[in-house]
């Protein structure tokens, strides 16, 4: 078995960008199995890292890399560029919004308080304490009337046994959309 003051230090270089892409260590004999077919191994000092730092094929030395703004990020061989069209900008952020939207979750009595603050609620705060019993506060009661017997009484039995209120809950997202309300207003309830 080989020591490690035997063993070469090896740096796997994209032959397209020059960008190191792994580091290890092996053998003199090894070395050139180490790359895949568009890659190229190159003994490397000590300092030089993964993903941090790219060759200089034409003064044959090795630079530190700009640090990277996100894994989105390409190097076009001076620079890192941002190959996402505003489309896939846009799929980003609201994947990103969802995901938050998820997870959000407030207790009864922290729903029913922020929806009836008198400040900043969308309730009245009598409606506040009539949704913290469980009961349908008057400014929705026209919703809840709307829909058929069997939803009225499923919405009604949920509310009256809900501990938690999450933010994508059909009765939150259609109180929301009844009250005239955006999904950033629903957002900002639920603090994010």
């Amino acid at each position: 078995m080989l020591t490690n003051e035997e063993m070469v230090r090896f740096a796997v270089v994209d032959a397209r960008t020059a960008i190191v892409v792994r580091t290890g260590r092996t053998d003199t004999d090894c070395l050139a199995s180490s790359a895949g077919d568009d890659d190229i191994v190159s003994p490397v000092p000590e300092w030089v890292e993964d993903q941090k730092h790219r060759y200089e094929w034409s003064s044959m030395e090795w630079i530190a890399l700009p640090e990277k703004p996100g894994p989105w990020a390409e190097w076009d061989g001076q620079q890192w560029t941002d190959p996402r069209t505003e489309d896939d900008i846009a799929a980003e952020v609201e994947a990103a919004q969802h995901a938050r939207r998820t997870v959000a979750s407030l207790t009864r009595l922290e729903f029913a308080k922020r929806v009836s603050h008198p400040e900043t609620g969308f309730i009245q705060p009598s409606s506040g304490m009539i949704l913290l019993d469980g009961d349908v506060p008057p400014e929705l009661q026209p919703m809840v009337a709307s829909l058929p017997p069997p939803d009225q009484f499923a919405l009604i039995m949920d509310l009256k046994g809900a501990m938690q209120f999450d933010r994508l809950n059909p009765f939150v997202v259609s109180s929301g959309r009844f009250l005239g309300l955006t999904d950033e207003q629903m957002d900002a309830v639920f603090g994010i």
